[in-house]
């Protein structure tokens, strides 16, 4: 089959990746600056070389995918990818995804380990490291007082964690300028964007999407929860919606 990595032991699930680098053996779900279903459609076709019958349509696609699986014997990675700045049809692309769910629930029906990596390529930042420290020292100046570099250093963090502060700092500015987090109250209105972000990325990552997270529970347990910040969360959730987790590559 075309377009498909090396094996895998691993259990059938379906796992989300942001990379900045190639991928290699990736079905590539784009096309001509776009991610909606006909390129999808055309890239399952081709990659799987499904037969001339192929009905065009989630179903159709669904079916073939797992007439694939039985003719497999061991384990089987599948790999996908997508470039995040091209122009992407979120509901096509959930559509997608809730097809591989099935088709991964189907291998282990079966007991044909799959796994499935989906990887969103991103543009690097165009911020050195150094940069990247001093932008979230400076945007969060109210939590880390001036000390995250000391912190990072400290701890040894590497560039994902980094990137994952600069994500923050870069959704709380956005908030901040939206006026949504009064003066004085920084802390509480970050804590409630941490809460969100990192609860976006935990469902991501288990390849639930956004559809999944319950904002009503984004702030329980916080002295101040979320209902004492109007529009705090649903806004910050709608750029989540529009950009993804992985905001650090929006800062410049």
């Amino acid at each position: 089959m075309s377009g498909m990595g090396a094996p895998t032991d691993k259990p059938a699930s379906v796992l989300w990746l942001d990379t900045t680098g190639p991928t290699p053996g990736a079905v590539a779900l784009e096309a001509d600056g776009r991610l909606d279903k006909q390129t999808i459609m055309h890239s399952l076709a081709a990659a799987f070389e499904f037969p001339d019958y192929f009905g065009w349509n989630w179903d159709a696609a669904r079916d073939l995918l797992m007439d694939q699986l039985e003719q497999q014997q061991g384990p089987v990675l599948w790999q996908f990818s997508y470039a995040a700045d091209v122009e992407i049809n979120r509901a096509d692309l959930a559509e997608w995804a809730s097809l591989m769910n099935a088709v991964c629930e189907y291998a282990e029906s079966v007991g044909v380990p799959l796994r499935v990596v989906v990887q969103q390529r991103l543009q690097p930042s165009s911020l050195s490291r150094d940069a990247k420290l001093a932008y979230v020292d400076d945007t969060l100046r109210f939590h880390f007082r001036g000390n995250f570099t000391r912190t990072i250093e400290e701890h040894g963090f590497g560039e994902e964690e980094i990137n994952g502060w600069v994500s923050l700092a870069w959704l709380y500015q956005q908030c901040r300028e939206q006026g949504l987090i009064p003066q004085g109250r920084e802390d509480a209105g970050f804590a409630l964007i941490e809460g969100l972000h990192c609860a976006a990325s935990v469902d991501i990552a288990l390849g639930l999407g956004l559809d999944e997270l319950d904002l009503s529970e984004i702030g329980v347990g916080y002295d101040e929860g979320s209902e004492s910040f109007p529009g705090l969360v649903d806004y910050a959730f709608s750029v989540l919606e529009q950009h993804g987790t992985a905001l650090w590559r929006l800062v410049s």
